[in-house]
């Protein structure tokens, strides 16, 4: 799975934190903001969709080759064989 992680400034009221913040319209960009700008919170939204979706390619696949390795005779998979077929899947 890759990612690009979007560039994120997170913001907070200058009158003292989210307690105080009614009405106050500056706002300071600070480490641990509660407030994200709309095009930053777009651009997290477009990235976890696109993790969502390779997520499910990942389980689907997953799936896949747990019910292909149902159907063989287990003594045939060791615990090592298991690790790099699921391995070189999530690898993919």
């Amino acid at each position: 799975m890759t990612t690009s992680k979007p560039e994120v400034k997170r913001y907070d009221c200058t009158s003292g934190g989210r307690s105080h913040c009614y009405g106050c319209y500056t706002m300071t960009e600070t480490e641990d903001g509660y407030y994200v700008s709309a095009e930053d919170y777009e651009a997290l939204q477009a990235e976890c969709e696109k993790l969502r979706t390779q997520l499910n390619v990942l389980v689907k696949g997953v799936e896949l080759l747990l019910r292909r390795l149902e159907k063989m005779p287990r003594k045939l998979w060791t615990k090592e064989q298991l690790g790099a077929i699921l391995g070189a899947h999530y690898e993919s």
